[in-house]
């Protein structure tokens, strides 16, 4: 596999939050690097993931980064999987829907292995955004409108950009599922409150923004 430098932002914020650090400052994440004594090809220091996502993996952080590789690839390869099987039943009825499920799995890494292959050995976020983009499409076909919900709120706290996955929720009123949301949503950013400073956290996000809208 390919070098895993994009993993190394998220394995040191994750560090930084567990012992007490700010994981928005990128001259923390430089120490906790060299503290850390990690061999990777390219040492990158992006502060540009919301600080919820080093909160949530904060339980991987006293692994090695080769052990936190391990779990984290687990996830994005479970994340993929599930979401695109999710979303292979859009559309069909029960009886067809482990076909569309196997049959969508299948297509992205027959179609698309290059993709999946850098991404896994990159330790990129993506893989596991597009899961849960595909698990919230194929909820919301089957009307589990909560599983869509918070599908969006686990993405948003990840990559922010997920969180578009509300607005046809918002769009149908299906304001249980919006309830739900609101409640996983306070209780991710009271747990990241509880790391990060508040005014840290803007911050962080306006650089995030402002990053996304030069790309």
């Amino acid at each position: 596999m390919l070098p895993s430098s994009d993993s190394l932002p998220l394995y040191l914020g994750a560090k930084a939050v567990a012992q007490g650090m700010d994981p928005t400052d990128k001259a923390t994440m430089e120490a906790v690097y060299t503290a850390a004594d990690i061999n990777v090809t390219k040492a990158l220091f992006s502060v540009l993931y919301p600080p919820s996502l080093h909160v949530m993996l904060q339980p991987l952080a006293e692994l090695s980064h080769y052990g936190f590789l391990y779990y984290w690839r687990a996830i994005l390869m479970a994340g993929l999987i599930v979401g695109l099987a999710a979303a292979g039943t859009a559309g069909l009825n029960r009886q067809r829907a482990p076909l569309g499920a196997a049959l969508a799995v299948f297509g992205a890494f027959a179609f698309f292995p290059l993709f999946v292959d850098v991404q896994l050995g990159l330790g990129q976020p993506n893989v596991v955004i597009v899961g849960l983009f595909g698990l919230a499409m194929g909820a919301a076909a089957r009307g589990w409108a909560t599983t869509a919900a918070l599908a969006a709120v686990v993405g948003a706290a990840i990559k922010l950009v997920p969180a578009i996955a509300v607005w046809p929720l918002l769009w149908a009123r299906r304001w249980r599922a919006l309830g739900v949301a609101t409640g996983a949503g306070l209780i991710v950013a009271g747990a990241t409150l509880a790391h990060v400073p508040f005014e840290r956290i803007i911050d962080n996000l306006a650089s995030m923004l402002a990053f996304q809208q030069t790309v």
